[in-house]
């Protein structure tokens, strides 16, 4: 079976998504690893794409047992969520709010992470749509929506946006989380369009799933590299909650 165009575009994202961590990850060195949300960012754009390797796998016309990646789901549906947490902290620290936030995001992943072990421990079944509505309103939905907000209180920090660059590269960010707020509803809607124990299907054969997975990282990717070089002045800035 041929691949389909979908499977280019994804295969792009991941490539640009991969580079891109790369990138800040070196930048984050040469800088004598002192810029924090570097490395976040660089983590954050990782660990994104782990969970749409069934998918390629999928489009590519590879057959396999869902169960059989029942472990691999149960932790890269976690590490998936940690690494748009990352990204959020990033942002946070490039904006100098990231104070009193750990704690409450390691619980935030925590809960996640017992929650995806327990929904695929021993080759478990879903029988519900809980999980699904679980997974999309109490945790990607809000976390894409922290995101612009995060966004929202950078832009309004007029002082020291200067650059054009600047300003289209959080305009990119905000395009990648407004992405992930349409895939988060393209998925629920998918997934409660089918049986719960069928759930895989709405993000292994929708295109509109993988089409907008493609654009939430190539947006996350190009938005960072706008940014990044103007944080570094305004990371020593501290702002009050």
């Amino acid at each position: 079976m041929n691949p389909n165009p979908e499977f280019y575009l994804s295969l792009l994202a991941l490539v640009l998504g991969t580079a891109g961590s790369v990138y800040l990850f070196i930048e984050w060195i040469v800088h004598k690893r002192k810029y924090q949300f570097l490395l976040l960012w660089s983590i954050g754009l990782l660990l994104q794409y782990l969970f749409q390797i069934p998918a390629i796998l999928s489009n590519l016309g590879k057959g396999f047992i869902l169960t059989d990646f029942n472990a691999f789901f149960s932790l890269t549906l976690s590490l998936s969520f940690l690494g748009l947490l990352l990204i959020y902290l990033g942002i946070l620290y490039a904006i100098g709010r990231a104070r009193k936030t750990h704690r409450r995001l390691v619980i935030w992943f925590g809960i996640i992470a017992i929650l995806y072990s327990f929904m695929f421990y021993d080759h478990r079944i879903f029988t519900s749509d809980t999980p699904t509505l679980i997974t999309a309103f109490l945790f990607y939905l809000p976390l894409y929506g922290l995101i612009l907000h995060a966004l929202w209180k950078w832009h309004r920090q007029q002082d020291w946006i200067k650059t054009r660059l600047t300003t289209v590269g959080i305009l990119m960010l905000a395009i990648a989380a407004a992405i992930g707020i349409v895939k988060s509803y393209v998925f629920l809607w998918g997934g409660l369009a089918y049986p719960p124990a069928f759930w895989f299907i709405p993000s292994s054969s929708s295109q509109p799933m993988f089409v907008l997975q493609s654009l939430e990282i190539i947006s996350f990717v190009l938005g960072f590299l706008c940014v990044h070089r103007n944080c570094f002045k305004n990371s020593k800035i501290v702002v009050e909650e």
